[in-house]
């Protein structure tokens, strides 16, 4: 089982991982708090989140923020997400499985429906919003 200081490792070679601190081990905990802040969805973002720094105390308000009623078809994303993650922390299947078995659990007809509805395109906008809360959580 790899140990998250030899994911940081491999993923962005030594030199690169511990030189001035720009990806550390800190970092990849930031980028974990925001998925079980926020959303799990943030893990698919295209960006290297660890190399960004985040700022903790604007996703606690974020979170606060955002509350508990999100949308189903959100909710139904997220815990396949999850479920998921733990399977690949488990250690039991591959990476590449994984990826497979989330394109083929996700309710693609329900997302690309709810990507036009505009509760649930713009709840985490809204829920930011509705507190005055800057949504930027990451610098």
């Amino acid at each position: 089982m790899a140990t998250l200081r030899s994911v940081v490792l491999d993923n962005f070679g030594e030199k690169q991982a511990l030189q001035n601190g720009k990806i550390s081990l800190a970092r990849m905990r930031g980028v974990l708090q925001a998925a079980l802040l926020i959303s799990p969805i943030i893990l698919l973002v295209n960006l290297n989140l660890a190399k960004i720094p985040c700022n903790r105390e604007a996703m606690l308000e974020a979170a606060i923020a955002l509350g508990n009623g999100k949308p189903g078809v959100l909710a139904t994303t997220e815990r396949i997400l999850w479920e998921q993650l733990l399977t690949l922390a488990s250690g039991t299947i591959h990476p590449i499985q994984i990826l497979s078995n989330i394109d083929k659990m996700l309710p693609w007809s329900q997302i690309n429906a709810a990507t036009a509805a505009t509760p649930v395109k713009s709840w985490f906008v809204i829920g930011m919003q509705l507190y005055n809360i800057p949504i930027a959580i990451y610098r």
